[in-house]
């Protein structure tokens, strides 16, 4: 299965033990399925496969994976013995195993992203498939962000909202001219588009400069960031502060 359709999490758990994310386990007995090819096969139950969950989310957590609140929650419930026979409610939005702290900026909680700038040609190329094939995103956006996976650019990420696509971005990075030129970005989901300027703002110093020159539809979006004309043709930019 390709790295694309499976959260941090149950990559870990698929790594470390062998077992296989997707499934629709049963409670107690050893059997497992997929619904969408009606079949049965032995393998553990749920509450082995969410303790090797609460095993694997500290070691992630350690490497800078923020869990989303459902995460966070049935680890919690795991650990105190009460995640057996128990369902899995969404927690509040915040920084931190269920929620607290204050709200970070960037990417949220119940978002993550893949950070694609070293992938290989056919890693790349699985995630554009797969974006091509993903349903329910405007085909807009959804070019844009094929053209944010498959662009040369050194920096480029897709975001995940739980299982769905919610976004994609593409930039250069000059570190010696401080600057951040945009060349991609589609946004699937309301809010996403902000969130991504957010976490390339609290991803490099202050003083480095985004730039980009977005469509005339585009524009009231990015003033509405604090971007403004940059003096060079239809281009905008924001410094970061």
């Amino acid at each position: 299965m390709a790295d694309l359709v499976i959260p941090p999490i149950e990559k870990a758990v698929l790594d470390q033990f062998g077992l296989q994310p997707g499934l629709d386990r049963a409670n107690i007995l050893p059997i497992a399925g997929r619904r969408s090819e009606g079949n049965l096969e032995l393998a553990a139950p749920q509450f082995v496969y969410d303790i090797a969950k609460a095993f694997v989310a500290p070691g992630l957590a350690a490497q800078g994976y923020e869990l989303t609140p459902e995460e966070a929650l049935n680890v919690a419930m795991n650990i105190t013995g009460g995640g057996l026979g128990g369902s899995s409610i969404a927690g509040p939005t915040g920084k931190g195993i269920l929620g607290m702290g204050t709200k970070p900026r960037g990417i949220p909680l119940r978002r993550y992203k893949a950070d694609l700038s070293t992938y290989d040609r056919e890693s790349l190329m699985d995630y554009a498939r797969s974006l091509q094939a993903a349903q329910d995103i405007p085909e807009s956006a959804k070019s844009e962000m094929i053209a944010a996976v498959l662009s040369g650019a050194n920096g480029k990420h897709v975001i995940f909202d739980g299982g769905n696509y919610a976004g994609a971005v593409a930039y250069h990075v000059d570190d010696a001219l401080k600057t951040i030129e945009i060349d991609h970005f589609g946004a699937a989901i309301k809010g996403t588009g902000r969130q991504m300027v957010e976490d390339i703002e609290d991803s490099f110093p202050k003083g480095y400069r985004i730039l980009l020159a977005p469509s005339d539809e585009g524009l009231p979006f990015w003033k509405a960031l604090g971007f403004s004309e940059s003096g060079v043709g239809s281009q905008l930019e924001k410094v970061i502060k």
